[in-house]
């Protein structure tokens, strides 16, 4: 490694001057031949001979090094503790905008600050810095690496660089001289590259840091508010692919110099996949390496011990590693580590930890702890507990959507470290929460989409980790409602299953609230055309509603409805017909009570008239719902249909499809094209059209899966 022509020798310069030389002085006391060969050398054009090398450390006192010519490949004074890291991975982007930061500094008139890499623990704050040190040290004359975890980690490393350096006072023992003597050479030189390694306490940089920095300072910090101290640099997990890249590496199943790219098959899917069950966490990532390097056990292996053996791999480190490795510790004994610094700072601090582990790690909503009786968010002691988190980077707290997050392995260890009888009360808690919050009404999709990930991770818990009780039911069947609002019916049917389940546990089979679940579950069938399996939970759910309410409920006339309309689907139009007639006769003697169920059943038999091929009844029963529609402040969709029907028994056939286009259009936006309800409307429009004799404009309909006819 050679200096890059064209940067000055800063340490030559700076002797000359501290002895009040000039540069002919220079040239006359090494015999040179005038100062212009002096001026070169400062400039670092070209470097002087090793005849002259001798002549200007006897002159000087100091060696060549000292003066900013050391031997090829290396620099005046380098003192950092860990050689280069083979297996470092990816991260180019941050090390490019370190790169770029620093440059930029010395162009500003701004006072320069520090970076400050930031992040969970085992993140590679300090891999980073390494690599950074590595990459680019020919642009610096001294690199020096200060351990800052503590005032006396700080004190030693100071004393270690001035021993180093060889400044005056370096065998003194008053350390506060030495840290100022220090302090003023870093004034006195530009090209020096100083990093702060695993900073606790960003208050011990006072004594340390210069009145001016005029060279490069990075630092490393769990803490995410480095205040008026340095400009933070946030490091965040690595993808999935850089992350089965590293994990690759390190477990030497492929060279160092190989990339994921040409790799297919089993290991590179089982390499991403583990990386993203590990959060992209490097400290994880290459502890699992370790692990398949040191046992020789395939990655497939190790994934499956993984997910039976989680805790006691993560508190593995994996042998053998380097005595001056920088992260000897395991992810466990890390994480606990700063888990137990958080508690120090806030008791409370504990408590969120626990309760953040069970939810989902992304965008976990603030609302949630308004619904938790442990906690008041409103207070400022709840900041204060949130400022201790942040101060180690074990959550991440998003001010604009009211969210915080998590990451997974920290949630992992968290649980993996309760006692069962904890993890089910806390379980029980998120459940109780997450009801009261999650609306009934789904048309706030907003707040249904906030809550609807951490619902889901309730639905996978067993019944071991969680009671079954109508709480969870009724959060399970409000988050698979919504997703059938969203027209996701598979994840809803899997919650609706659960639903089911739990009610016929509670209940027993013979129940109004087991029925309406089978109901419930007859419904995301249908949606999905699983009309075998849908026909008998209809009819199943209605006869328990027969037998046990009373006659005239609505949730009576809604299954014979509904079972009305899969039968109309079906082309069974005679038991299609009796089932809409035993709910009109119901209607008709309970009007009041029924009035909801006048439009889903006008709806049904209007379908069944477009079967039936007699487009002037149907007209009418489309009418008379969107008339109910209207009056009940429901939704638009049978006001359109029957606008439509209206139009086009007219002729006004092209009015007819462009205010079809501007239904779809509305829709579209809402629900998205593809969705099972906009397609669900359009094979209906469709099959109107065929029974009015438009078949040329139903097949265009049917065959063009955008909005447009």
């Amino acid at each position: 490694m050679r200096k890059p022509p064209g940067i000055p020798n800063e340490l030559f310069a700076y002797e000359r001057k501290k002895r009040h030389w000039t540069q002919g002085d220079v040239a006359d006391k090494i015999s040179a031949p005038d100062e212009r060969l002096i001026r070169r050398w400062e400039r670092g054009e070209v470097a002087p001979t090793p005849h002259y090398r001798g002549k200007l450390a006897e002159v000087f006192g100091k060696s060549a090094r000292e003066l900013g010519f050391p031997p090829d490949g290396q620099i005046s004074f380098w003192r950092v503790p860990y050689r280069r890291n083979a297996f470092f991975t990816g991260r180019d982007d941050i090390l490019q905008l370190l790169r770029d930061t620093l440059l930029a500094q010395h162009a500003s008139p701004v006072p320069r600050l520090p970076l400050a890499l930031s992040g969970l623990p085992g993140v590679g704050k300090s891999q980073i810095s390494l690599e950074y040190a590595y990459r680019f040290r020919e642009h610096y004359h001294t690199v020096l690496w200060l351990h800052a975890a503590s005032y006396q980690d700080l004190v030693s490393a100071v004393t270690a660089a001035a021993d180093l350096l060889e400044l005056p006072g370096k065998d003194e023992a008053n350390p506060s001289q030495l840290i100022e003597t220090f302090k003023a050479w870093l004034t006195q030189l530009t090209r020096w590259l100083l990093i702060f390694d695993s900073v606790e306490d960003l208050q011990l940089l006072d004594d340390f840091l210069p009145a001016e920095i005029k060279g490069h300072m990075l630092l490393t910090t769990r803490s995410q508010n480095t205040g008026t101290y340095a400009h933070r640099i946030a490091v965040e997990p690595m993808n999935n692919n850089t992350g089965a890249e590293m994990l690759l590496r390190r477990a030497k199943l492929i060279a160092l110099e190989s990339t994921l790219e040409p790799m297919a098959g089993a290991d590179a899917a089982s390499a991403r996949s583990l990386s993203e069950d590990m959060g992209g966490l490097p400290l994880a990532l290459d502890q699992a390496g370790a692990y398949i390097e040191g046992t020789g056990v395939s990655l497939a292996v190790y994934i499956k011990r993984y997910h039976t053996k989680r805790r006691k791999l993560l508190s593995k480190r994996g042998s053998p590693v380097s005595k001056d490795s920088e992260h000897p510790e395991s992810v466990t004994v890390t994480f606990k580590l700063s888990f137990e610094k958080a508690r120090e700072l806030h008791p409370l601090a504990t408590d969120i930890l626990r309760y953040c582990a069970f939810l989902h790690p992304d965008a976990i909503p603030e609302e949630l702890f308004e619904h938790d009786g442990s906690f008041n968010p409103e207070t400022v002691e709840f900041d204060e507990v949130i400022e201790a988190l942040l101060r180690y980077s074990l959550i991440k707290r998003n001010a604009q959507e009211l969210t915080f997050s998590m990451h997974r392995l920290v949630q992992s260890v968290l649980i993996d470290d309760m006692p069962s009888d904890l993890q089910k009360q806390l379980r029980e808690r998120i459940v109780l929460a997450l009801n009261v919050t999650f609306p009934t009404d789904f048309s706030k999709w907003s707040q249904c989409d906030r809550l609807l990930p951490h619902a889901l991770v309730c639905a996978k818990w067993t019944e071991d980790e969680l009671a079954p009780t109508v709480g969870v039911a009724e959060l399970l069947h409000k988050a698979g409602m919504y997703l059938v609002k969203r027209g996701q019916y598979t994840g809803a049917e899997t919650l609706q299953v659960r639903v089911l389940s739990i009610y016929e546990q509670l209940f027993g089979d013979e129940n109004p609230t087991t029925a309406s679940a089978l109901h419930n579950l007859a419904y995301i069938y249908f949606k999905q055309d699983k009309y075998s399996q849908s026909e008998p939970l209809y009819q199943q759910a209605l006869a328990i509603q027969e037998k046990t309410l009373e006659a005239g409920h609505p949730d009576i006339t809604r299954s014979l409805n509904n079972l009305a309309f899969l039968y109309t689907k079906q082309g069974n139009l005679r038991l299609a017909e009796s089932l809409i007639r035993r709910a009109l006769s119901i209607q008709v003697i309970n009007l009041e009570a029924g009035r909801d169920d006048f439009t889903r059943t006008f709806h049904t038999l209007g379908f069944f008239f477009v079967k039936q091929g007699k487009p002037r009844k149907a007209e009418l029963l489309f009418f008379l719902a969107a008339l109910f529609e209207i009056i009940l402040e429901t939704n638009a969709t049978y006001p359109f249909l029957a606008s439509l029907i209206f139009l086009h028994r007219r002729g006004k056939h092209e009015l007819a499809e462009e205010m079809y286009q501007y239904f779809f259009s509305i829709e579209e936006e809402r629900l998205g094209a593809t969705h099972p309800h906009n397609q669900a409307f359009k094979r209906g429009y469709a099959d109107f059209l065929h029974s009015i004799g438009l078949d040329e404009k139903a097949l265009a309909l049917e065959a063009n899966d955008g909005p447009s006819v």
